[in-house]
């Protein structure tokens, strides 16, 4: 005889077993999900780690140095296959410095990058400017990231870590168009160079400003 009371009783293995499958399923979309959206953003300068999925829906996380970064991560994650929606409310931009400083000092074989920088590719120039500046030196970068850049801050950059280059302790700086330059020169052609420097500065077409250059303190060697 069947009791319609105790029926239910054998439904409770029919819905673990249809839960887990559901739920197996869903993980394994997913995962496949947030690997593929990860490697579309990670194309565009988004970390991978910086996506994850629920259910069909993207989520996108982390810091971006532009609003083109943050339109074309949206893109790039909504063009993938099966994603329903994307997510961006925690894509973060810079804190933007005022003024905009930036530093880079030398104690004969050591030299330390401080300040600010727009983006990881100034910054890969940057570090590699100071290592051609000053070849053997261990740069050492402690430069973090912030928004507000002046157009011609990478070419001053460059420029000041030039002029140290004919120093064998010394800083330059930059703080938004000034620049300026001090230090113990290597020889006298040095000394002259790094005179000379101040009033040679690169004319940079982008700038809305003329950098300002100062010298103070080059001193000759002893």
């Amino acid at each position: 005889m069947m009791r319609p009371s105790k029926c239910w009783i054998g439904l409770l293995p029919l819905l673990a077993i249809w839960g887990l499958a559901n739920w197996l399923k869903t993980s394994a979309i997913e995962a496949d999900l947030t690997r593929r959206a990860g490697a579309a953003v990670a194309k565009i300068g988004l970390e991978p780690r910086a996506v994850s999925a629920a259910g069909r829906d993207v989520s996108l996380s982390g810091q971006i140095f532009e609003t083109a970064q943050r339109d074309g991560a949206v893109a790039a994650a909504d063009a993938e296959a099966g994603v329903r929606l994307v997510r961006a409310d925690d894509l973060k931009g810079l804190p933007v410095a005022s003024p905009y400083s930036w530093g880079a000092t030398r104690d004969g074989g050591k030299v330390t990058l401080t300040g600010s920088v727009p983006n990881p590719a100034a910054r890969g120039r940057i570090v590699a400017a100071a290592k051609a500046a000053m070849p053997g030196a261990d740069v050492i970068d402690q430069m973090t990231y912030a928004g507000g850049a002046p157009a011609s801050f990478e070419n001053a950059a460059t420029y000041g870590l030039g002029a140290l280059g004919g120093l064998t302790s010394g800083a330059t700086t930059l703080a938004n168009a000034a620049w300026s330059l001090n230090g113990q020169a290597a020889s006298l052609p040095s000394y002259r160079a790094a005179i000379e420097s101040a009033k040679a500065l690169p004319a940079c077409q982008e700038a809305s400003q003329v950098i300002s250059g100062v010298w103070s303190g080059i001193s000759t060697p002893s």
